[in-house]
């Protein structure tokens, strides 16, 4: 599973960044779904077509805005 750091809305895209500094592009309605990936509600999980996952190291509701 891909390590993201960073993240931000860009029109219909969301670009992330993971810890290598390594940017991702990706259309906003493609994710499936969100989720808390910890306790701590400090990550969340992103699920992609495919069954693809990304970890966001960025807590939830963070995230959610981006989608939003």
């Amino acid at each position: 599973m891909n390590e993201i750091v960073s993240g931000r809305r860009l029109g219909p895209f969301i670009l992330l960044t993971d810890g290598e500094g390594l940017r991702h592009a990706v259309r906003a309605n493609a994710i499936v779904a969100l989720s808390d990936a910890d306790d701590q509600l400090g990550t969340t999980t992103i699920q992609l077509p495919g069954g693809r996952a990304l970890l966001i190291l960025v807590p939830f509701e963070d995230v959610l805005a981006w989608v939003s």
